[in-house]
Parts: structure tokens; sequence; C-alpha cells
């Protein structure tokens, strides 16, 4: 929930030791699914504006390099896992 902080909660006191931890894991290929990412999401809608919230991708991923791990490829709609 990191992220959460970043985005939300400006005057937290965590700030400082949140950045850093943000700043060490931008370099080691994070991934979050797309399950927790929607969390984080829901809770920053009650702080961010609709624009901002419709580009998600941009200031959130992008900006941590995150890679989305999504149960079915958004693009085509297939299974990427199978059980």
């Amino acid at each position: 929930m990191c992220c959460l902080l970043v985005f939300a909660f400006h005057l937290d006191n965590r700030q400082i030791t949140n950045t850093e931890f943000l700043n060490i894991i931008q370099s080691e290929n994070p991934a979050i699914t797309i399950y927790s990412l929607m969390e984080i999401i829901d809770q920053l809608s009650f702080n961010l504006s609709p624009e901002n919230l419709s580009t998600w991708q941009s200031w959130l991923v992008d900006a941590y390099h995150l890679t989305v791990i999504w149960p079915v490829d958004p693009d085509s709609l297939h299974c990427r896992v199978v059980f």
C-alpha cells in the first residue's frame, strides 16, 4: 500500500521511508496482480480526480515500472495460465 501514501496521504510521517522503499523496488522489476492494483485504485478513488483515475497506467504503472499480472491477456481475452 505504499502507493496509497504517495498519492493520497501527502502529510503522512512515513513518506520519507515510503519513498526510499519505492525507489529501491523500482529497479527490481516489481509486479502486481490486477486484483491488487484495482484495490489500490479503489482506495485512491476517494482522493483522485476522475481524469487521474482513468489514466492510472501512466502515473502508477509507468512511474514505478510495474508489471501488471492479468489472469487473461487483456488484448485478446485468452487465458494466460492453464491449470
